[in-house]
């Protein structure tokens, strides 16, 4: 395949590519570092549950996870210390695994339907959605550029800058937001795959960089780049993505744990 194709003739689908990519990257970093990595893995497992649904009801499944929101909030908000949030979102995801198991036995018809979804295939990504996307990944930039220092303050100081409600405002606000990108990223790269494409830049980072600052960009530049070389070896080898994604990124992440040196 000639790299006009790889570039020009399909630079929807590499743009789609790289925002689903670094946006997972980017919100990954901010829930390792809040210790709430949790929350990509509950959702991952929770999208078996909902996708069934959808499947069933022929609604979208980004539709339905806003309506995950709430419960992540209330529950989060009558327990909101740390050590209940794993638990808390334990419960939840195997709740919609045991809904998803339930629909995959009693409806035989759609199961290829489902099964196919635990990988997702970003290479059918729509040109708008890929534009939506993009625009979410500037805002997300638009954010962390002019409120930098406020997040800073929340990821490290919180308890002693920001007073109890204004704490838990930003709380569910983060939890919200970091929610919709993750379920508007798994649509594409798939159930089994988000959680490492959301966490492993997040992981290395943490391993090679010595502030949070460097981290992050780190993160993002990590993401961009390992979503490059995956849409390009998916394009040229007919692969999906996500797994390559997967695939070079563990890789690279037990080399640096194996031989790297802080």
């Amino acid at each position: 395949m000639s790299l006009k194709n790889i570039f020009l003739e399909n630079y929807t689908l590499l743009l789609g590519n790289l925002s689903v990519g670094t946006l997972c990257g980017v919100i990954g970093y901010f829930l390792l570092i809040k210790k709430m990595s949790s929350l990509a893995d509950g959702l991952a497992h929770s999208f078996f549950g909902i996708n069934a649904m959808c499947i069933l009801t022929g609604l979208d499944p980004s539709v339905i996870f806003f309506f995950l929101l709430p419960v992540l909030y209330i529950f989060l908000k009558r327990n909101s210390k740390s050590t209940y949030r794993d638990p808390i979102i334990t419960a939840v995801s195997i709740f919609f695994m045991a809904l998803g198991a339930f629909i995959y036995n009693i409806k035989p018809q759609i199961k290829e339907k489902i099964i196919k979804s635990f990988f997702g295939n970003i290479m059918e990504i729509k040109p708008f959605e890929s534009w939506i996307l993009f625009f979410l990944l500037l805002v997300v930039i638009f954010l962390i550029w002019i409120k930098y220092n406020y997040l800073l303050a929340y990821i490290f100081s919180e308890k002693f800058i920001f007073p109890l409600s204004k704490k838990k405002i930003i709380e569910t606000t983060f939890i919200s937001f970091s929610t919709i990108v993750i379920s508007v990223c798994i649509k594409y790269c798939g159930s089994l795959l988000i959680m490492g494409i959301t966490i492993f830049p997040g992981m290395l980072s943490q391993m090679i960089v010595k502030n949070f600052k460097q981290g992050l960009f780190f993160s993002f530049f990590f993401s961009m780049i390992i979503s490059f070389i995956s849409y390009c070896c998916g394009i040229y080898f007919n692969l999906t993505p996500s797994i390559i994604n997967i695939l070079c990124s563990s890789i690279i992440f037990f080399i640096f744990n194996i031989f790297y040196k802080k």
